[in-house]
């Protein structure tokens, strides 16, 4: 039996506020240096390889895509457990430290920060690919709220922290250690893939929501974190400090995440039922065929391609047809393989259009890639250029230290806003009029050059501003970059390209923000002959976001090629969600529902 895929999106909402914990760094940082008694160079060394898990991220992908198939409710829960014994290892080696129980090296403290760091993309990987094979016609409302999640984690760490550990940071790194384990055994058994349509996504389904509104609840949650966590955030910049008042704050954070608990209410039970007429349906959008565990070995959810002869294609016809469409693109500028959906369909001897899907080697040879690789790149460095370098951002434009809290509360809840709305918007303008989400990816490049240019020349009070747009585009950015690659690539092999592409924001921070950023920060200082530590005025950031503007604006055309390379594909798509509609909406009303 298959646990119900309400249940397994619930505890993935959960488990990725663990898989976000990293982000919590600079709470405990104080009490490793204290009593590790390194310098502030070597703490940031630590800060740098506890943030830099991305850059294995190819693992778990590779991992979860050749064994989901033949292992759909194991695979999810292996990697995830994967995931959360590395974050226990490496976080209780990180307290055994703070605490002098355990004598470490520094070299070793820099692997056990890259072994905690592991934890985020083992279970980011795992969370989306399984929830995106689940609900393949939601990919940007999936990649949206669990994205959401993962983005106000730190906030919560904080809000935690505050209400019932602060000052003492030691107790709060063991709980950073231990917590994840404890939930991690609750919620990872309910994680694993369905490989069919079950009786709760049918519109005809009465015990509870509807699917839609199943969604909406966890939107509502997400943004009454959202507006809750801005609001403790103001409360604690205009307020002396309370301890009994943070604690009930905590109180009302932890109380809306326990609405959580309303997503699978009455969607059927602990496990899976499928639709009585469509017994085990292979889910259109979906993945790979193998064997299951159900004991059928035929094809659940391959996205079969059928010739004119009848029979159904294989996976690497799909990969030729997707690198011959990307190299027909290049030749014909462009304009002749944008045809319909229909169109598609008569060139093929009257069969459905050839999405793509390939695998990760696969998608290392097509342009359409390498675009999207690129443009995130662009977009995402820029986002970290702002983010890292803010406190002196704040102290050149004549603001105090103290007074970067602030701003970078308005820049991450707006993150998390920003991942909402752009899975939200995309993919209702998608199912409603097969709005392609590339165009969504350009309008968010096109309103991050627009902020940084701002920021080039913006006066202190208008920080706030440009904190709330520049997280609005940075946050939105996450969501697309998971839908994309699942759309224009394929869901079969989704885990393993989505984990090359989780590179691009940790090279985007590494070339924008420290590279380009630090040259130039240390250039306009040296124009001060009296300032030694910290530049202050304009001209200390003036090129820098020029720089960051004038990319940021470069990746938006990068994206809009992109675009229309891969009209073609939002065609088909689109034509195979109204499809899918109707079907749902003709289904008989599912009876026997546990």
């Amino acid at each position: 039996m298959f646990i119900n895929k309400w249940l397994t999106f619930s505890a993935a909402a959960a488990l990725e506020l663990v898989a976000g914990v990293i982000y919590a760094f600079s709470i405990y940082s104080p009490a490793l240096k204290e009593s590790l008694n390194i310098s502030q160079t070597q703490l940031q060394g630590l800060g740098t390889a506890i943030g830099a898990g991305g850059f294995f991220a190819f693992i778990p992908g590779l991992l979860y895509d050749a064994n989901i198939s033949k292992y759909p409710k194991w695979t999810p829960r292996l990697i995830g457990a994967m995931g959360v014994i590395a974050h226990v290892f490496g976080y209780l080696s990180l307290w055994l430290a703070a605490t002098e129980r355990v004598s470490f090296q520094y070299w070793q403290l820099v692997a056990i920060c890259l072994l905690a760091s592991n934890s985020i993309v083992w279970l980011d990987t795992c969370l989306l690919a399984t929830n995106i094979r689940n609900f393949p016609f939601e990919k940007g409302t999936i990649a949206g709220i669990l994205k959401g999640f993962l983005g106000l984690s730190a906030s919560i760490c904080t809000t935690i922290y505050v209400g019932l550990f602060k000052p003492d940071q030691q107790a709060f790194l063991l709980f950073l250690a231990l917590f994840p384990a404890a939930l991690g055994s609750l919620a990872l058994p309910l994680v694993n893939h369905v490989p069919f349509e079950e009786q709760s996504q049918s519109p005809a389904f009465h015990q509870g929501f509807r699917p839609g509104k199943r969604f909406m609840v966890a939107y509502g949650v997400l943004g009454a974190l959202v507006v809750w966590q801005l609001s403790t955030s103001l409360l604690h910049a205009l307020a002396p400090a309370n301890q009994g008042i943070d604690f009930w704050l905590m109180c009302g954070t932890l109380a809306i995440l326990a609405c959580l608990a309303f997503v699978p209410w009455r969607a059927g039970g602990l496990f899976s039922h499928p639709l009585k007429d469509k017994p085990h349906t292979p889910n259109r959008l979906g993945d790979a065929s193998a064997e299951s565990e159900t004991g059928d070995s035929r094809p659940l959810l391959q996205d079969q391609r059928i010739t004119s002869d009848g029979q159904a294609s294989s996976e690497e016809d799909s990969a030729a047809a997707a690198t011959a469409a990307d190299s027909n693109l290049v030749k014909g500028g462009g304009r002749s393989k944008h045809r319909s959906a229909g169109a598609l369909e008569q060139d093929m001897g009257g069969a459905r259009a050839s999405l793509p899907d390939i695998s990760l080697k696969q998608c290392l040879q097509t342009t359409n890639y390498w675009l999207l690789w690129c443009s995130l790149v662009i977009g995402m460095g820029a986002g970290f250029t702002y983010l890292s370098n803010l406190s002196q951002l704040v102290q050149s434009r004549g603001g105090s230290e103290d007074s970067q809290d602030i701003y970078i509360s308005l820049f991450t809840t707006n993150n998390c806003l920003g991942r909402i709305l752009a899975g939200w918007a995309s993919e209702r303008a998608l199912h409603k009029y097969g709005c392609p989400r590339t165009l969504f990816l350009v309008g968010q490049l096109v309103l991050t050059s627009a902020v940084y240019a701002c920021t080039a020349a913006a006066p202190l009070h208008a920080l706030g501003a440009i904190s709330l747009l520049g997280g609005l585009a940075f946050g939105g950015l996450w969501a697309l970059m998971v839908a994309l690659t699942s759309e224009l690539f394929g869901v079969a092999h989704f885990a393993g390209n989505y984990s090359l592409m989780h590179l691009a924001p940790n090279a985007g921070s590494f070339f924008l923000a420290t590279e380009l950023s630090g040259i130039l920060y240390e250039r306009a200082k040296a124009s001060h002959p009296g300032q030694t530590a910290i530049c202050i005025g304009y001209d200390c950031f003036r090129m820098t976001f020029i720089l960051v503007s004038i990319v940021s604006l470069a990746s938006a055309a990068l994206a809009l090629l992109l675009y229309v390379r891969t009209r073609w594909i939002y065609q088909a798509l689109y034509q195979q969600i109204q499809e899918h509609q109707e079907e749902t909406a003709e289904a008989p009303d599912p009876q026997g529902c546990s």
